[in-house]
């Protein structure tokens, strides 16, 4: 392990590296880092995200690392480092995919199987017109249901990280659905909190119970929903701009939509297991989130079990947003290359999502 300050384009930067050195023709470290540099400046640079720093973590074969720019906050100069814990917001998701997978496969229940029996012609949060739900619909956001619920608090800075399973429960015992289910893509966090609800019924453990295992499983020491005092040392300051995020109590609502907290080296290490570099006896649901699903996703998305499948290129990614924070994350299996992106700020609009395809294209230069 190395720790390294350098200072370059106006900000400061750690780099900190794992090596398994050199299984391939990757430059040397300050190398890596200048060519990263105007990957990410424009993330830096932007006014209107005017972010305190970020991570950039790396994974091609042999190789895994970090980098840093810039501090964790507006009021310090200390570099971002691995263990720094970020709000990783949506990348909860395939997390959760991946529990659900699991947890399908040991009872027999298969993903196309409804959630819960409809009556005949009948229509209710779960069902349309005798149509039910799908644990596949869920997964792959394709169950007609709005991006999230109705009945947030429209007085919190954090509402769908202080949303409860009363409240959940209160919207589905009112809300009806308006489409059929598993026709069209349709982005949705309350999908996922519903998912979270009916995953913790079938195991009869709560979600945020089942993530830890998955974490304490594949060696994610910082991988939580819910912190040690310690680790709350490590969460990182949300921005919203110059403006820090209150801190908000989790609820147990929409944990599943984004209610893990990690860092970049918990995050490298969840990579390797996504490129199956790492055993552990996770690997079969692992291997099943990434099957396609033939659904569409985003624009040049295909829906896998739990990510988006960039089919131009081969990638697999997600990214998450939530008040104060940005995440972002691929892998090309075939290439065995992967990318996170970690910021303790607000990014609006779609800016993180391109500055990471710009490095998975070039790690696949580098690489080949």
């Amino acid at each position: 392990m190395i720790g390294l300050q350098l200072s370059r384009f106006g900000f400061g930067a750690c780099l900190w590296l794992g090596f398994m050195w050199p299984a391939c023709a990757m430059p040397a470290p300050a190398e890596l880092y200048r060519q990263l540099t105007p990957m990410v400046a424009p993330l830096l640079n932007d006014a209107e995200i005017d972010a305190p720093g970020l991570q950039v973590g790396i994974v091609a074969p042999g190789f895994s690392g970090g980098f840093g720019w810039g501090s964790v906050s507006h009021l310090t100069a200390r570099p971002p480092q691995p263990d720094d814990l970020y709000e990783i917001a949506s990348l909860t998701k395939p997390f959760v995919a991946t529990l659900a997978l699991q947890a399908l496969s040991a009872q027999g229940i298969k993903p196309q199987d409804p959630v819960t029996p409809c009556p005949e012609g009948a229509t209710t949060a779960l069902c349309y017109q005798g149509q039910a739900v799908t644990w596949l619909d869920l997964i792959t956001h394709h169950a007609a249901l709005p991006a999230l619920p109705a009945n947030l608090d429209p007085h919190s800075w954090q509402p769908t990280r202080e949303y409860r399973q009363e409240q959940l429960q209160d919207f589905l015992a009112a809300f009806r659905l308006t489409a059929t289910p598993g026709r069209h893509f349709g982005y949705s966090s309350l999908g996922y909190g519903i998912l979270g609800q009916r995953l913790a019924n079938l195991q009869q453990m709560p979600l945020a119970q089942q993530l830890q295992q998955l974490s304490e499983d594949l060696g994610l020491a910082d991988t939580l929903v819910y912190l040690s005092p310690e680790q709350r040392q490590r969460l990182l300051t949300g921005y919203i701009r110059r403006q820090p995020v209150p801190p908000a109590n989790q609820g147990d609502g929409l944990i599943a939509s984004g209610g893990l907290k990690a860092s970049l080296a918990d995050l490298l290490l969840w990579l390797q297991h996504q490129l199956g570099t790492l055993p552990s006896d996770w690997q079969p649901a692992i291997r099943h989130s990434q099957q396609l699903s033939g659904r569409n996703g985003a624009p040049f998305c295909q829906m896998a079990l739990g990510w988006q499948y960039f089919w131009p290129a081969g990638w697999y990614w997600h990214s998450g947003s939530a008040p104060g924070f940005k995440s972002f994350m691929a892998f090309d299996p075939q290439k065995g290359t992967a990318v996170v992106i970690l910021a303790n700020a607000q990014v609006t609009g779609f800016k993180m999502e391109p500055a990471g395809m710009r490095i998975m294209a070039w790690l696949k230069g580098v690489i080949d």
